[in-house]
């Protein structure tokens, strides 16, 4: 049980990690209908998702040693890439819960609210 859930949070950090991948390419983000120049940056998110990649590999390494958690981080790695890519082709919105804090709108001020 121990291991499944090491190795289950491994696979979440590399899905993640290649979904902001993914999102930090502007061709996936016009298929989400995202404007480039959003927060977070294209940059933003390729930062993000190498972060989570590496977590992801320490993690694995930290569990089953230099040989054989460099295997699973691979195998993961590959799971992980092939279910984002199903996902943007498949259902892309399924990505959106991602950006749920970039959907929200802004509340602005109005400029003559309470001057009339």
């Amino acid at each position: 049980m121990h291991d499944a859930v090491w190795m289950a949070a491994a696979g979440l950090l590399n899905t993640l990690g290649m979904a902001c991948l993914a999102l930090s390419q502007e061709r996936h983000r016009d298929t989400l209908g995202l404007d480039h120049h959003r927060p977070p940056t294209l940059a933003t998110w390729r930062l993000q998702g190498i972060v989570l990649l590496a977590l992801a590999w320490v993690l694995c390494l930290w569990q089953d040693g230099p040989a054989f958690g460099s295997l699973l981080w691979l195998m993961l790695l590959s799971a992980g890439a092939l279910a984002v890519a199903l996902q943007l082709s498949f259902g892309p919105d399924t990505l959106r819960w991602l950006l749920r804090r970039q959907d929200k709108p802004h509340a602005t001020p109005h400029p003559h609210a309470g001057s009339d």
